[in-house]
This record gives structure tokens, C-alpha cells and sequence, in this order.
């Protein structure tokens, strides 16, 4: 019964992805037309799917969790309904952004995204470097929360935090929070894999990738993004730009040998701007995505993978 419904709930959301033409359309046609596919029947679907697949919660096994955390309210708009603080994928509205890409990613792989495990972390969302840096104080804050909240079901975690845009910034602003914890905090807040969507890559925090708070780091770009490149840097770090240089951000990140940079392409597009980064048909291709760097990275570690130039094209995966 959950296959069928998943299965006609999918059937009204590829038709209605053919037929929009712009995302407060998209989001009427899918989030509000289909509400037979309530929160209550995601859930079982999410259940079902792992129980199908042989998925198992038992404590001798780290439970994936993932953590999706927004970018800046001031690209976003009026599409960006997060809560604050950190919320359960049960607890989202189906307007929330997190909620529309928490449910694509467990369509696609149940296994390593399910919901039940999956969470939002909301922030002011403001232009400002400050902002961020106490958004990340926040994010440790809950992260540790969380950990704990498992930790006494018995569990352990592997934890999964994806952002867009300034989002990323917010999380790597926690390489230099862990600074402040004790030491068995420091042990307990570890990132198994930072997924960087569309992040601006800034003088200020882009040396943090080499944090070992991070175990692996996968970073997104596309040249058709110009809005990750126009994001400011601010006036304390003018001095330490290049001559010639531009005082926005940049796509690429310093290497870092647990760092999988990809630059996306869609066809016979040469790449996707800002806000597709976080549509669900690109929520429904990142796991293949991360499969595709994994595999590079054991197998085929190439001058242009490592600097951050390998092409991954949506159309192929």
C-alpha cells in the first residue's frame, strides 16, 4: 500500500516538475495539490523503504544522521520557511525548504538519508559574518544535543550535515567553535561528512576545511552560480585579497586530501544557478553525486579532481 502511494504521489510530482513555470507555482502544484502524501505516510514510506532495503537501527550500527542546514535568507526570500533552532523532519511544514529536500533525498536512498533521522537547523539567515559565527554556536550547541539524545537510546551516530550557500559557512565556522568545548565535547561533535552546496568560498573560514572536526568534505559549484561568487567579503579582509582581485567570494576551496570538490553541469546547460542547488530534482541526484566522488577519490585521484575541476554532469547520473 505504501509503494502504491508512493508511487502515485511521484507520478503528480513529475508531472506537475514538467509543468511549472515558476517555484510558487512548482510549490502549489506538489506540496499543496498531494496531501494524501501527509507527514504521516512520508514517515511510513521512509519506515518501509528501510525495512525493504534491510535497514537496520540496531545500536551495534551507527545510525545516519543528517542535518540540513539553509543559506542566506536575503537570496532565498520568500522561499525559505525554516523554523528555528533544530527540528525533526515529522516537525517540518511542507512548505519548509528542508522539508521538500529531506523527502527527495530518502526517495532516492532510504538507506543513508531516512527520515526519521533526518533534521533542520534554522538560523536568522542575515548577510553578516557575525551572524554566522553565532549560528555556528548554535549548530554545535543542538549537534550536541542531538548526539546525546541518541547516545542514551544506545546509539551512535554518523553524522551528515548539508548546506547551501552561507549555510556552509555557518557549518564550517564550527572548526573554530570545537576551539571552545572541552575535551569530551570536542569528541563527541564530529562531522562524517559535510556536504557543501553552493557555498561562497571566503577568506575567513575557507582555511577551515582542514578542521579534523570534519572527516570528509564534499564542496558543489557551478559557473552558471553567479550569486556564490558575488557574495561580499567583508572590509577587515579587503587587504588580504590579490591585486586585482574581486572582493566577492570564490568557487574552489584549497585542497585538502578529505576534500571532493565537483563542478556541476546539466546537459546542455554549462551548469545551475543559485536556488537549484536545492530543488528537489537536485536533492533526488546528490546521493549518486556523493557516490560518483567517492569513487573518484578511492580510484581515479586526478590532478583535476584534487584541484577542484572534475565536471560531474546532472544529465548522466
Amino acid at each position: 500500500m505504501v509503494k502504491k502511494a508512493c508511487s502515485q504521489s511521484r507520478n503528480r510530482y513529475d508531472l506537475a516538475q514538467s509543468q511549472y513555470q515558476d517555484q510558487d507555482q512548482y510549490q502549489e502544484q506538489y506540496y499543496l495539490e498531494d496531501e494524501m502524501f501527509d507527514q504521516a505516510t512520508v514517515l511510513n514510506f521512509g519506515l518501509s523503504c528501510m525495512i525493504m532495503g534491510g535497514a537496520t537501527h540496531a545500536s551495534q550500527h551507527a545510525v545516519p544522521v543528517t542535518v540540513f542546514v539553509h543559506g542566506t535568507s536575503l537570496v532565498l526570500g520568500k522561499i525559505v520557511y525554516t523554523l528555528a533552532g533544530m527540528h525533526n523532519f515529522s516537525k517540518l511544514s511542507k512548505i519548509d525548504l528542508a522539508y521538500k529536500f529531506g523527502l527527495e533525498l530518502a526517495r532516492s536512498d532510504s538507506l543513508n538519508f531516512p527520515l526519521s533521522d533526518y533534521y533542520s537547523f534554522g538560523w536568522r539567515g542575515e548577510l553578516d559574518f557575525k551572524r554566522r559565527e553565532t549560528a555556528a554556536e548554535e549548530l554545535a550547541e543542538q549537534l550536541l544535543k542531538l548526539v546525546e539524545i541518541y547516545k542514551k537510546r544506545g546509539q551512535r551516530i554518523k553524522l551528515t550535515v548539508i548546506t547551501h550557500s552561507h549555510g556552509g559557512n555557518v557549518a564550517l565556522n564550527l572548526a573554530q567553535v570545537v576551539t571552545n568545548l572541552s575535551p569530551d565535547q570536542r569528541q563527541l561533535l564530529v562531522i562524517d561528512r559535510l556536504i557543501m552546496l553552493a557555498c561562497p568560498v571566503q577568506i575567513k573560514t575557507r582555511d577551515y576545511v582542514h578542521s579534523l572536526v570534519f572527516v570528509n568534505i564534499y564542496a558543489l559549484y557551478s559557473k552558471l552560480d553567479f550569486i556564490q561568487v558575488a557574495a561580499p567579503q567583508f572590509s577587515e579582509f579587503q587587504n588580504q585579497l590579490k591585486q586585482g582581485e574581486i572582493p566577492g567570494s570564490e568557487r574552489v576551496f584549497p585542497l585538502d586530501l578529505r576534500l571532493k570538490q565537483a563542478e556541476i553541469k546539466a546537459g546542455w546547460r554549462p551548469g545551475i544557478p543559485h536556488l537549484e542547488f536545492i530543488h528537489p530534482s537536485f536533492a533526488r541526484k546528490l546521493p549518486k553525486i556523493l557516490s560518483r566522488l567517492d569513487w573518484y577519490s578511492e580510484h581515479s585521484p586526478t590532478q583535476a579532481f584534487l584541484q577542484g575541476r572534475l565536471n560531474l554532469d546532472l544529465a548522466t547520473l
